[in-house]
């Protein structure tokens, strides 16, 4: 691999698909494995991979994600985060976060609205945005997904986001939900196996019983391991 080339876009052939050898892989592995921190830890979000986000509705995992992409934006980072949550909410926790914490660089993030245009058009956006982070919450409004629990649906819907988007640059995090039926390893996780089959990493996100404020992060990944949180 060239010096000073980009490293993703050297391996791009004509056809756009990207070919590779284990000299290149290795130089990318040296170069490019980095977190992004959450909770000023590393190892739950990975630089350029992607993450399924789940847990229980009304949880808290959208306000969790926000607080934790904060230190994103003050880093330089450009956040595209596909919402299904109107303006006014969002203004409302700005203020909040505002009030909170230092100045954030609000700039640095951009919103779109998921239930004004079509999973195809999000997508167009998503891949033509100036971002180093995508957030599409949740997976199934954002990228069309009509039923979880279809394999072919859930491929067919997924797979031209994982096409155009994984490209080592961007981290791709979905927000998706928790069954109710109990389970470990991301067997909570609502929908087709193939959904957490897909992703690099898995965080779930529980209430920690007796404790309402309280939140328990767990991690499943590609290759190492990261403890609870």
């Amino acid at each position: 691999m060239r010096a000073g080339v980009d490293p993703v876009a050297d391996l791009v052939n004509d056809a756009g698909a990207r070919i590779y050898t284990i000299a290149d892989a290795r130089l990318r592995l040296k170069e490019s494995i980095e977190h992004l921190p959450v909770l000023g830890l590393d190892g739950y979000i990975v630089k350029g991979w992607t993450h399924l986000l789940a847990g229980w509705w009304r949880l808290g995992k959208t306000e969790f994600l926000a607080a934790v992409m904060l230190p994103w934006l003050r880093l330089g980072l450009r956040v595209l985060w596909i919402t299904e949550e109107p303006p006014s909410l969002w203004a409302d926790r700005a203020d909040m976060f505002d009030d909170i914490y230092e100045a954030v660089p609000w700039d640095h993030l951009t919103l779109v609205d998921a239930l004004s245009a079509s999973p195809e058009t999000l997508l167009d956006i998503a891949a033509a945005a100036d971002a180093d982070v995508v957030i599409a919450d949740t997976i199934s409004e954002v990228c069309g997904i009509a039923s979880l629990k279809d394999d072919d649906e859930v491929q067919r819907a997924l797979s031209p986001w994982l096409r155009r988007l994984r490209d080592g640059h961007r981290t791709l995090i979905f927000l998706g939900q928790h069954r109710k039926a109990a389970g470990e390893r991301g067997e909570r996780v609502l929908g087709s196996v193939i959904l957490a089959a897909k992703m690099d990493v898995v965080l779930e996100l529980e209430q920690v019983e007796g404790h309402d404020r309280r939140r328990k992060l767990s991690v499943r990944r590609r290759r190492s391991q990261t403890s609870p949180l």
